[in-house]
């Protein structure tokens, strides 16, 4: 994807243009099909908020998989919520097979190889109704974040480009079962989740490669969210309710989002780990 599009040059051939409202873009016609892409003119027909690439889905699932050793969880339940189209889970489960399958693999005792090393639930509301025409949607269960949590008990959670200015993560963390949840997509004042409740971040200036996000809503809105945190509050709600933040640099390399540019050079989709103090290290390398 990155070859194919010219992804990330910033010695590329663009032509960008800065308009009357200061918003910076290029309609060349390399950057047109890479737009073109991503709002859905791609073999699977729909629209891309992160490109999920293999090399991506593989170092996931090794993360996903020395979690469940660290946890010590036969099988690890792991629930992706907001699925979508359940591509991600889609391919995620396939190479968490491979890894069981794989003698090099770390594994459990020999009586427990016949069982995965890790679940997968995926669950979406169906709204926009992606699941249908999806080659992967057939196992996407249709639950609002809520509902999944509550009849999953997982123990660990993805949640992939969280909408603008809402916040799942509390719910995530209210939720007993919960050892870890996974956030993947523009992170602090981007566009997924809300700055403060998500992420944690106090946002002076709200500024993104993007200015909208589907619905419309510009980066306006974003800041003012700023004014629903309590006067109060002095630590992250995460914080409080006993989880730490990690970044994990090694997948985030691997990140190819919608909102990334053919003539900037920085990837603008993370991947973050929230873990909650006292059930195990506070680290652990991918692949372990």
């Amino acid at each position: 994807i990155v070859a194919e599009y010219g992804l990330f040059r910033r010695d590329s051939d663009c032509n960008v243009q800065v308009n009357s409202e200061g918003e910076v873009s290029c309609c060349c016609r390399k950057c047109q099909l890479w737009k073109a892409f991503c709002k859905g003119s791609n073999p699977e027909g729909i629209p891309q908020y992160e490109v999920f690439t293999k090399e991506y889905v593989q170092f996931l699932a090794k993360y996903v998989r020395g979690r469940a050793v660290l946890y010590k969880k036969k099988p690890l339940l792991l629930l992706e919520v907001g699925a979508g189209d359940g591509r991600l889970s889609w391919y995620l489960s396939r190479e968490l097979r491979a890894l069981d399958a794989d003698a090099q693999a770390p594994c459990y005792s020999e009586e427990h190889l016949s069982q995965p090393s890790v679940s997968v639930r995926t669950s979406d509301n169906g709204v926009l109704g992606l699941h249908v025409s999806s080659g992967t949607g057939s196992i996407v269960q249709i639950l609002d974040y809520q509902a999944a949590l509550q009849q999953c008990s997982p123990h660990l959670v993805i949640s992939s480009w969280q909408p603008m200015g809402e916040d799942w993560t509390a719910a995530i963390r209210a939720t007993p079962s919960v050892k870890e949840y996974i956030m993947i997509g523009e992170v602090d004042e981007g566009i997924c989740g809300h700055p403060w409740y998500t992420w944690g971040v106090h946002a002076e200036a709200c500024m993104s490669s993007s200015d909208t996000d589907d619905n419309g809503d510009n980066h306006e809105t974003c800041c003012g969210l700023q004014n629903q945190i309590p006067a109060w509050t002095t630590s992250p709600a995460f914080m409080e309710d006993g989880f730490e933040r990690c970044e994990l640099p090694e997948l985030s390399a691997l990140q190819v989002c919608r909102t990334d540019e053919r003539w900037l050079s920085t990837r603008h989709s993370h991947t973050v780990s929230f873990r909650r103090l006292h059930v195990g290290a506070a680290a652990s390398p991918i692949g372990d």
